[in-house]
């Protein structure tokens, strides 16, 4: 079962890689698209800081965070026995991982992260796939989480 996890891992980060790559290729020289979709602009955004955009600059710090962040996603990710809810979770936990290897392989490599999916419709901040997977997981172990309390 946890090479299905890992191969998802793999494709997630490859998918959001890719994507990045799109961006800084065809993106970059235009600054932005306007999509068919009224609600969805692609727009290039060079982000060196963290979410919205805080903590610009703080390179050590997002690497201390990122390394701390796998070991706690990992440790759980292996520490759980095999059942259905748990399958879940470790989902939950792939797509963490997933979307923290994504935003820190562009920090190694460009010393910022690409951004690049921009909503029209709400002031909201640019973001990319992995910025999706991280939140997707969070919020679906938050959910859980609360589920299991009651």
């Amino acid at each position: 079962m946890h090479i299905f996890f890992l191969l998802m891992a793999f494709v997630l980060i490859c998918a959001d890689s890719l994507a990045k790559y799109f961006a800084y290729v065809y993106l970059k020289p235009v600054s932005s698209i306007q999509l068919p979709i009224r609600f969805l602009n692609l727009t290039y955004v060079e982000n060196r800081g963290a979410a919205f955009g805080i903590l610009q600059n703080q390179k050590f710090f997002f690497f201390l965070v990122t390394a701390l962040a796998l070991i706690v996603t990992l440790y759980y990710f292996f520490s759980l026995p095999y059942s259905k809810l748990n399958n879940i979770i470790k989902f939950c936990l792939v797509l963490i991982f997933s979307g923290t290897i994504g935003n820190f392989l562009d920090r190694i490599f460009r010393g910022y992260v690409v951004d690049f999916l921009e909503f029209t419709f709400i002031d909201f901040p640019v973001f990319n796939l992995a910025d999706v997977y991280l939140t997707v997981g969070c919020v679906l172990i938050s959910i859980i989480l609360l589920k299991a309390k009651n």
